[in-house]
């Protein structure tokens, strides 16, 4: 018993840095899951300094476990004091929590660059992040001011040749070029609208304020027309952002280097400048499902890459290897600047500096000391990267490496011993390989399915996913990324010198890129390539890091071969359990989901689900992430109420990507160039679509009956152009009726018609242009007779033309003012209402 109580302690004490950085990273989670009262966090700290200090003067038994209750405090307080405490000067504090017009001056420390999806429109869409230094109501008298703020700047200008985009002592007259030309590190000065960090109202997507405020990020805004001024460029001792600007002027050239190629070139300037605003989105969603998005992100392995390479030149000139070993960690310094000092690089850093003292001090180097250590430093300065995906794969994996990788070459070993060594001496024979590739081929196994076990949690937590094929992609993938970032550098680099040169280059790049790409997208469409699940639960992540953890503890015993094949076989299925216990709704739910552009509207049931128009463009993609996560893979109707682009734009996003077994349209004479090119895909993939029945309805999924009529003239005549469908869905429990106002001829012709039924416990209803309602609306209302009203306008109350919404005796809510809404029959077969703002509230039970 002392003799294990011994080995325990030893293995405790043993890499201090690890244990104390594992401390640290639970009192983040702590603060970020309960936030204690800050009094509360000052006075334990206090208390943890002081009982650490006597400990080690006095007593030095208890100083490493006092030890861990001063880091698990420190993290804790060091999370609160960044996240929940804001300076007087704060912008946080200065603005109100409405929309507020102000005059800003501060320095840029990020530069995103995008184009806009109208092609007829040249000017580009750039956001900042700016480090804020003053703000004020008149560009003459401003405070000074902290923080960070996110805008975004789109000229409406024109660009002219007469304009003088270098004068910074006037407002400029060429905004459009003086916006695409300002980058990291300058100085600026504009009026912008701030407004408060947006909250997910859209349920299972991506939370775009808990990210940005991750970021500590504090307001977002627009920059007002006619107003931006750029007044320095950064000083010469800002290296960080000088070699960040330098990053976006390369990365601004690999168009032209690749010879026009842009799916490949935006793929460039994320693997090795870390620039992913202009990846595609056919090729994050090819890397996400075949287990690769990991080659996207700047991290230890692109480090690895480039230092080796460069180590190798050195060489080649006959530096010593201490100088060399100083001149590749200048250059590994120098890289993770230049990519924007994400964590896995800082994380790659650190440990590479760690290593490259240990050669200096003659030090053995302990990688788990390295990463401890390298935690701690990004940490410090940013503790919420702790619940940021590229944080969590990049730690979790190198980890994983000293920790599960050498229990898995010792089992491989044992195994290779005593059961496999005659099939491994027929495969030797049958293949033509020398003894060291077989055994670079095994090991590459085994790192893989390391790094894979290790990271699957975030995966599945972050992107909804489960890459079933991850562990075999990547060995096809890894060597592919060494020769694009050698081809794409060497691209970039000649053609920084001499463009005719790396043009020629470029072919190569284009080359490699390409194959990487199509590998991807190959793996990606083969059937199960990954599972789509919701977020695990707690107790999921709870059993799969126990027993990872009693793997990585058992290396030290001498642990059974198969018993070690069945734990490594568990922890998938005990992650993907929290898919296979996924319930569908008992009974049907309708929910209207708040868009930022468009509307749409999802009704699931049992034995399937239907979508009622898809949003506009770029909304398709949050409702098909909505649809992963609720683990919808096909839609059972898909149904379009109008030729708008706030109705269909969005099907051209969601159809290849969740498959419907049928689609209405309305009717139309002269359809637009977003339904023609609609008709067309439905019919590559061979989806039958048309216009609402005649006579009769529809019934899909099973259980829920459908209605339609428009505000056209009868089925028998000619379509107008322009009709809007009005659809009535029996969900059996209660019905819903989908309706627009958007004019008093439309509203008359829709209520004139005969033999149609428009009464509905629940009522969805847009009103017209500029948010006006026709003096109609109240028939419609009154007609429907519904308990629950859902407007379009976000003040439905305020913008009334002869409609007064406070005096119905019906609950009136707006997914712009309330969120997403769902509406279930309860166990007591009530009308239950929920909207999600910040996560699902009830509303009220009728």
């Amino acid at each position: 018993m002392a003799t294990r109580m011994r080995l325990e302690s030893g293995f405790l004490r043993r890499r201090p840095l690890f244990w104390i950085a594992l401390s640290c990273c639970f009192g983040i989670v702590l603060d970020a899951t309960f936030a204690p009262p800050l009094l509360a966090l000052a006075i334990f700290f206090s208390f943890a300094l002081l009982t650490a200090l006597l400990t080690i003067i006095r007593f030095q038994r208890g100083a490493f476990a006092a030890g861990l209750v001063l880091a698990l405090v420190l993290g804790s307080l060091t999370h609160a004091v960044q996240f929940r405490i804001r300076p007087v000067g704060a912008v946080s504090r200065l603005t109100p929590e409405g929309p507020s017009v102000v005059w800003l001056r501060g320095r840029i420390i990020e530069r995103e660059w995008r184009s806009n999806r109208d092609a007829r429109d040249p000017f580009p869409r750039v956001t900042w992040t700016l480090a804020l230094e003053a703000l004020g109501g008149d560009a003459a008298a401003m405070q000074p001011a902290s923080g960070r703020i996110r805008v975004s700047v789109k000229s409406t200008g024109h660009a002219d040749s007469t304009d003088n985009a270098d004068d910074i002592s006037n407002p400029p007259l060429n905004e459009a070029r003086l916006a695409a030309s300002a980058a990291e590190g300058d100085r600026v000065e504009f009026r912008a609208t701030l407004e408060p960090l947006p909250i997910a109202t859209l349920p299972d997507s991506f939370d775009y304020g808990s990210y940005l405020a991750g970021l500590n990020v504090q307001r977002v805004g627009i920059v007002a027309a006619g107003t931006f001024r750029k007044l320095s460029t950064p000083e010469w001792w800002r290296i960080g952002l000088r070699l960040r600007r330098f990053s976006g002027e390369l990365a601004s050239r690999t168009l032209t280097l690749l010879n026009g190629h842009a799916e490949q070139a935006g793929l460039l300037n994320a693997m090795v400048f870390g620039r992913r605003e202009s990846l595609s989105v056919s090729d994050r969603e090819a890397f996400a499902v075949s287990g690769t998005a990991h080659l996207l992100a700047i991290s230890g392995l692109h480090i690895q890459l480039l230092c080796a390479a460069f180590w190798r030149v050195l060489g080649c000139f006959g530096i010593s290897r201490r100088k060399s070993a100083i001149g590749v960690f200048a250059a590994c310094l120098a890289y993770c600047l230049l990519t924007g000092s994400s964590p896995p690089a800082v994380r790659a850093t650190v440990m590479f500096g760690a290593y490259v003292a240990a050669f200096f001090f003659q030090r053995e180097a302990d990688p788990l000391s390295a990463l401890g250590a390298a935690a701690l430093i990004v940490l410090s300065y940013a503790p919420h990267d702790l619940f940021s995906a590229g944080f969590q794969l990049s730690f979790l994996a190198v980890l994983s490496l000293h920790t599960l990788l050498p229990l898995f070459e010792n089992v491989w070993e044992a195994w290779r011993v005593l059961h496999a060594r005659p099939l491994v001496l027929a495969v030797g024979q049958a293949l033509p390989i020398t003894e060291q590739v077989k055994r670079w081929i095994m090991k590459s196994m085994l790192v893989t399915l390391s790094a894979w076990l290790a990271t699957a949690p975030p995966v599945a937590w972050h992107m909804g996913r489960f890459s079933t094929l991850g562990l075999f992609v990547n060995l096809f993938a890894l060597p592919f990324l060494s020769v694009c970032m050698a081809a794409g550098t060497a691209t970039i680099l000649a053609g920084y010198f001499w463009l005719a040169l790396g043009q020629v280059l470029g072919w190569g790049a284009w080359l490699s890129l390409a194959l990487l790409e199509w590998v991807n997208a190959f793996c990606a469409h083969l059937p199960g390539a990954s599972i789509d699940m919701p977020r695990p639960m707690a107790w999921t992540l709870v059993a799969y890091a126990s027993l990872l953890t009693w793997l990585w503890i058992s290396h030290r015993q001498n642990v059974r071969v198969l018993r070690v094949c069945g734990v490594a076989a568990a922890c998938p299925m005990i992650l993907l359990s929290n898919a296979f216990f996924f319930r569908a709704p008992a009974l049907p739910e309708l929910t209207i989901l708040d868009l930022q552009r468009g509307r749409a509207a999802l009704i699931e049931t049992r034995d399937g689900a239907a979508l009622i128009d898809t949003g506009g463009g770029g909304q398709g993609y949050r409702i098909v992430e909505l649809l992963r996560r609720r683990r919808i893979q096909t839609l059972s109707l898909l149904v379009i109420t109008a030729d708008l682009p706030g109705e269909i734009d969005g099907a051209l996003e969601i159809i290849p990507r969740v498959r419907p077994q049928r689609v209405i349209l309305p009717r139309c004479k002269f359809p637009s160039e977003t339904r023609r090119a609609l008709e067309t895909l439905l019919t590559e993939q061979n989806i039958p679509y048309d216009s609402p029945p005649a006579a009769g309805g529809v019934a899909a999924p099973d259980g829920v009956r459908w209605e339609f009529s428009d505000d056209g003239p009868p089925p028998d005549k000619p379509a107008a152009n322009g009709s809007t469908l009005c659809v009535r869905v029996d969900l059996g429990a209660f019905s819903a009726l989908f309706a627009d106002a958007k004019s008093s001829a439309s509203l008359v012709r829709l209520l004139s018609k005969k033999d149609q039924n428009l009464s509905a416990s629940v009522l969805r209803i847009t009103p017209g242009e500029y948010g006006k309602w026709p003096r109609e609306t109240n028939e419609l209302i009154r007609r429907a007779g519904s308990h629950v009203i859902i407007t379009g306008a976000s003040m439905a109350a305020r913008e009334t033309a002869g409609v007064d919404f406070d005096g119905l005796d019906a609950e009136v809510l707006s997914p712009h003012r309330d969120g997403s809404v769902r509406i279930r029959t309860s166990r007591s077969g009530v009308l239950a209402i929920q909207v999600y703002r910040g996560g699902w509230h009830d509303v009220t039970s009728e």
